[in-house]
């Protein structure tokens, strides 16, 4: 039997040994020819060119068939698969001792798991799993306002507007009769509704110019670097946190006429005294208690809006020659127009939803009742619609009001919107 390269020189059995045992991950260790390594390691000799050359000499001169092969060498390397003889046979010629038939063993062992592994498996993306448990998590984090918004406004709006389409009187249910948009042509024809939406708009006209005026010059005061910055802010913000009704009280007892302080102060100055504001003059005391109480609130607004402009652009126009008035008209108040335009949507929308604030400057002490009726100057739209539903029970009637008036808000807000193109400037342009 002809021996191979780098076994074993012991007999053949022990040959078959370790042919038999699979090659070691490390590289084997150098043994000599009088021992013979363990059965479960494969040892090489330090083999030189010479000798490769006489082996392969010799593989080439010998015939297959003239080699004589052992019965238990033949019958082991029959029963073995095929792949893995060749393998065998490889590594042994090339002489290197590399893991190719425990390998293919393997191979052979792992092909039904191999086979069932290489099945497509239905799951999901792990894409999808993230986009689903982030919508999720979105949806429980906003499910709070969902839910207030669903039970105290999406719910009273769709009731207010089916009610608006009946003459529901706010007890008896079972006599509610659909009467279509009969209410709404009764608003329409109706003398205090029109008498009451012309002091609204003139209420409006005046308070909303004069309160952007003031929350701007308050705004640029207190961005000046003056001491006593922060007390002055302060205070300026203080009526704007007041509650409207205390707001209202504090007004009424400034404008008593036995012994209010307005009076007291305009006898120091010699003027007349003892003057009836709220019966005289109901319109201006509720316009200045209007200005008054907004000016906190929008100072702030400026205020964030004047920080926000670089003092590069100022820097260069005074440097150019600009005054003060200059810079706040070319510079300030362009780079300020969102400002003011945000300014502008909510003090007009603010302005026509007043109703506490006449009920409570009535004349007399009962203050925000039923019975109250404030004067004919101070009578809005929202005190007429108050009075259509909890004093005569229209609440049919009075839902058409409200919803008259939100379609007067809704087309002056797209009015602005549209002209706003015209003089809002979101960036500057180079």
């Amino acid at each position: 039997m002809r021996r191979a390269a780098g076994a074993c020189p012991a007999s053949s059995l022990f040959t078959r040994r370790c042919r038999s045992s699979p090659p070691s991950s490390n590289r084997c260790r150098r043994c000599s020819r009088a021992s013979c390594p363990t059965p479960t390691s494969f040892c090489s000799s330090t083999r030189t060119s010479a000798s490769r050359r006489s082996r392969r000499a010799g593989s080439r001169t010998s015939s297959p068939r003239s080699r004589a092969r052992s019965p238990s060498i033949s019958s082991y390397r029959t029963s073995r698969p095929r792949s893995t003889l060749r393998s065998w046979t490889a590594s042994a010629s090339s002489g290197t001792s590399i893991r190719v038939a425990s390998r293919m063993e393997g191979v052979h062992r792992m092909t039904g798991a191999a086979q069932v592994l290489d099945r497509p498996v239905a799951r999901v993306a792990p894409w999808r799993r993230r986009g689903l448990r982030r919508a999720v998590t979105f949806y429980l984090l906003i499910s709070p306002w969902l839910i207030g918004f669903v039970l105290l406004a999406a719910i009273p709006l769709v009731m207010a507007f089916l009610m608006s389409l009946s003459n529901y009187d706010g007890l008896n249910l079972e006599y509610v009769q659909f009467v279509g948009l009969e209410n709404y042509l009764r608003a329409f024809t109706d003398p205090d509704a029109q008498h009451a939406l012309g002091r609204t708009l003139l209420l409006m006209a005046v308070v909303v110019p004069f309160s952007l005026a003031l929350q701007l010059a308050l705004a640029l005061l207190v961005n000046q670097r003056i001491r006593f910055t922060s007390l002055f802010r302060t205070i300026f913000y203080l009526p704007y946190v007041i509650p409207v009704v205390a707001a209202a009280w504090v007004w009424k007892i400034f404008v008593d006429p036995t012994g209010g302080l307005l009076n007291a102060l305009l006898g120091v100055a010699g003027a007349a005294v003892n003057v009836r504001w709220l019966v005289e003059y109901p319109t201006v005391v509720l316009a200045l208690l209007t200005i008054w109480g907004a000016a906190g609130g929008g100072m702030v607004v400026f205020l964030a809006g004047l920080q926000g402009i670089p003092a590069e652009y100022r820097e260069a126009a005074m440097i150019d020659g600009a005054n003060r008035l200059q810079v706040t008209r070319h510079i300030t108040l362009p780079l300020l127009s969102p400002v003011i335009f945000f300014n502008l949507v909510t003090g007009i929308i603010a302005t026509l939803q007043i109703l506490v604030q006449p009920m409570l400057l009535a004349p007399g002490i009962l203050g925000l009742s039923p019975g109250t009726v404030p004067p004919r100057d101070n009578y809005l739209y929202a005190v007429h619609a108050y009075l259509e539903i909890f004093v005569k029970q229209l609440f049919g009637y009075g839902s058409a009001l409200l919803w008259l008036l939100f379609g007067v808000v809704l087309a002056l807000t797209l009015v602005l919107f549209k002209t706003s193109r015209r003089w809002v400037f979101y960036g500057i342009e180079p």
